[in-house]
């Protein structure tokens, strides 16, 4: 499944711009605040799922400097758009991130959990391992998955979840990394 995902939004890539703010952008304002308020204070951000590096261009709008945001994308296509754009972007797995454990006070991820249920464990664990205890994890998934089960997940990945909002097409978790490691 990984494969045809990959080579569909490496065919996306070019046009995404296009199609899809109107879609993400209410998203953004949503979860994170219309001045991006909830994470202002986070210093290191990781946009997991980044794409074309959208979200950097509402962050930076909103006075948040590029040099904090690091974007995680597995689509080849999708990271030179994002380096377009000026943001510091690694192509890898968002189940095998390449960084150091609490690397991140905030880590974001629009639409991009659920996409795959068999892998969202593996990704959460990895997203706890990078996120500094008390960091703040903000999360969309599709309107259609059960919330429930969702934060169920979220909670048995060392999440406390804060905060359940409807975001567009999605529906956001606000949730913040609990200070004890194990989950």
């Amino acid at each position: 499944m990984q494969d045809i995902l990959k080579k569909s939004y490496n065919r996306q890539a070019l046009a995404y711009d296009q199609q899809y703010p109107p879609l993400q952008l209410p998203k953004y304002k949503t979860l994170l605040g219309r001045d991006a308020g909830w994470i202002k204070k986070c210093s290191t951000i990781l946009d997991l799922g980044c794409g074309t590096g959208l979200l950097l261009d509402f962050l930076y709008e909103r006075g948040i400097e590029k040099a904090r945001i690091t974007g995680v994308d597995f689509s080849p296509g999708m990271c030179a758009q994002a380096r377009m754009r000026g943001m510091h972007v690694v192509c890898v797995d968002a189940a095998e991130l390449p960084f150091a454990e609490m690397s991140f006070q905030c880590v974001l991820s629009f639409t991009l959990l659920r996409i795959d249920p068999t892998r969202d464990a593996m990704v959460l664990s990895e997203v706890r391992r990078v996120l500094q205890p008390g960091g703040l994890l903000g999360v969309t998934i599709l309107m259609k998955n059960d919330p429930e089960i969702f934060q169920e997940l979220l909670e048995a990945s060392g999440f406390m979840v804060t905060e359940i909002l409807p975001c567009g097409q999605d529906r956001g978790f606000r949730c913040i990394a609990e200070l004890s490691r194990s989950g």
